[in-house]
């Protein structure tokens, strides 16, 4: 794929995601100017897993895919969803991203135990809530350009 087109893509990408951002926090309502980079999953287990600081996605073990997509990102952008103020991501995922507490998971109270599971059900819950924004701000952009070529042509 030739430069011309991979910046295409890359500014497509630019523009659906700055399109999927919240401009409210998913918890507390409180509008946001800028939203906090929330990871999936914790970043102390995005360290672990990286290789050189860079996590490689699924797509990767397609052939080509990297013409058309990121396949390895740094950590900062690795698993990241953007629908909470960053007081909330801190307040309300301690739990879940202390490593202590997964790495000694059985030994906690059940009540403890459960505020973990929950936090990551939430966590998991807000990155679905995410990718599926990113999806639809796609498709409209797509659709969009899809129309203004048609138009064009006529």
């Amino acid at each position: 794929m030739n430069v011309n087109k991979k910046k295409q893509i890359a500014e497509l990408n630019r523009e659906i995601h700055l399109r999927s951002k919240a401009t409210h926090c998913n918890i507390c309502s409180k509008k946001i100017t800028t939203t906090c980079n929330s990871h999936c999953l914790p970043r102390f287990i995005l360290k672990e897993i990286s290789e050189n600081g860079e996590l490689r996605y699924g797509q990767a073990l397609i052939k080509n895919a990297d013409e058309i997509t990121q396949t390895k990102l740094g950590i900062n952008n690795a698993k990241t969803f953007h629908l909470l103020c960053k007081e909330c991501d801190q307040r309300y995922f301690a739990e879940y991203e202390n490593a202590e507490n997964l790495f000694n998971f059985e030994n906690l109270t059940e009540q403890d135990k459960n505020l973990v599971l929950s936090e990551i059900s939430i966590k998991t819950h807000l990155n679905f809530k995410y990718q599926k924004l990113v999806h639809l701000n796609m498709k409209k952009i797509v659709y969009q350009l899809e129309f203004e070529r048609l138009k064009k042509n006529k």
